[in-house]
């Protein structure tokens, strides 16, 4: 069973990753843009999941057990849940205004 759940998780691993990285590109009409939130999506994205298991094994060394990091893993669940809602496609007009040629005029004006 255990070689059944790792063919399942990583084929479902190794098919949203490269969908993410193809959902970034069709959010933006041109590959400026595109690019600029793929990279963002990249290096953020990389860079804020690193901190995780440093942040929970700071919070187990301090409290002894894992309950902590749980509430951490949860309140980041919170956050990207309220950013999901606040970068959705149709607001990005309004969340990324005036942020010069990082996104251009371009997907602005739709």
């Amino acid at each position: 069973m255990p070689y059944a759940w790792a063919i399942i998780g990583g084929a479902g691993l190794g098919g949203c990753f490269a969908l993410y990285l193809v959902v970034a590109l069709d959010h933006l009409p041109d590959p400026d843009s595109a690019g600029a939130l793929s990279a963002l999506m990249q290096g953020g994205g990389f860079l804020l999941a690193s901190l995780a298991p440093w942040i929970t094994a700071a919070l187990h060394s301090r409290t002894g057990d894992f309950v902590a990091g749980w509430w951490y893993h949860l309140g980041c669940v919170a956050f990207v849940a309220a950013l999901t809602m606040r970068l959705n496609p149709a607001r990005y007009a309004v969340s990324m205004a005036g942020h010069g040629q990082l996104f251009s005029a371009a997907w602005r004006a739709r």
